[in-house]
């Protein structure tokens, strides 16, 4: 799948997910599924970049 194709809809997931984490006590699970989804969106990110900078192969 092109990564321009994959959106951050999940983020919202994640941070539902970290909430409930925090409120059962597991701040420690929690901060580290925010790490996981930030470290997965800076990939996303890189890769939505890299799409749009690379040559064309007819430019114009």
């Amino acid at each position: 799948m092109p990564a321009h194709a994959a959106s951050p809809a999940g983020g919202g997931a994640v941070v539902a997910k970290a909430a409930q984490l925090r409120r059962l006590g597991e701040d420690a699970a929690a901060r580290r599924a925010l790490s996981q989804a930030a470290a997965l969106q800076k990939r996303l990110d890189a890769c939505q970049k890299a799409e749009r900078e690379q040559s064309k192969p007819f430019p114009g």
